[in-house]
C-alpha cells in the first residue's frame, strides 16, 4: 500500500502551530507557547546548556529570552519551509526576534531555527527545536544582526 502524501493536508495545521508559537512569543505568553510542545521536547538552543529536555526547561529558556524586553516582542519566521511525511514533520526558517529592551535599546536578532513535529491523536506538537547563531570564525563573535 503506498504511503499517503500528507504534505498538502497537514501543512496548514503545522503552519497554524508555528503561527500560534509566534503569537505567543509576541505577546510574552510563555504558557501559550509551551502548549504547542510535547512534554518530552528536546531543545538545542543558543542559551546554555546546549541540550534542554522537557517543557520546564523550555519554559526557562523563554522566560530568560523574553525578560530583557519591555512590552510586546517582535517575532517572525522568514524563509519558512515545511516538510511532512506521515506523523512526523519538520520546518526550517530564520527566526527574527527582538524589540525594545527595558533599557530602551532596540534589538533585532536573526537565528536559524528548525522544528521537528510529531502528530499524536490528530494534534501536531513540537518534539525538537534547534536554534543556532552564526558567528565570525576569525573573531569568534556572534552575528545576530545578519540580514541574509
Amino acid at each position: 500500500m503506498p504511503q499517503e502524501d500528507t504534505t498538502r493536508s497537514d501543512e496548514p495545521a503545522i503552519l497554524a502551530v508555528i503561527d500560534a508559537i509566534a503569537k505567543a512569543v509576541r505577546s510574552n505568553d510563555v504558557d501559550a507557547l509551551i502548549a504547542h510542545f510535547a512534554a518530552d521536547v528536546v531543545v538545542f538552543d543558543v542559551l546554555a546548556p546546549l541540550e534542554h529536555k522537557g517543557t520546564e526547561a523550555l519554559r526557562r529558556i523563554w522566560v530568560t529570552a523574553l525578560a530583557p524586553f519591555e512590552g510586546p516582542v517582535d517575532y517572525d519566521v522568514d524563509h519558512l519551509g515545511i516538510w511532512v511525511s506521515g506523523d512526523v514533520a519538520f520546518s526550517r526558517g530564520l527566526g527574527v526576534f527582538g524589540g525594545t529592551t527595558k533599557a530602551g535599546q532596540q534589538v533585532v536578532h536573526r537565528m536559524p531555527t528548525t522544528l521537528g513535529f510529531r502528530k499524536t491523536a490528530g494534534c501536531w506538537k513540537v518534539i525538537h527545536q534547534h536554534v543556532s547563531t552564526p558567528f565570525d570564525r576569525e573573531s569568534g563573535t556572534l552575528q545576530l544582526d545578519l540580514e541574509e
